[in-house]
């Protein structure tokens, strides 16, 4: 296995970050979820998917 590089572990943080964000931003704000908040966790997920292909 090769270890991963900078810009990889950075798009894994974000997706993490985000996806946390997302949870926090529904339970405790009490904000609802539209349907641009899941395409843009759907984009930062195939991002990262993009990074590994070809590894």
């Amino acid at each position: 296995m090769q270890p991963l590089l900078l810009l990889s572990l950075s798009n894994i943080f974000m997706m993490i970050a985000l996806t946390v964000f997302l949870v926090l931003m529904i339970t405790v704000l009490g904000e609802a979820l539209h349907w641009r908040h899941i395409a843009a966790l759907g984009c930062i997920m195939a991002a990262v998917g993009f990074m590994f292909v070809g590894r």
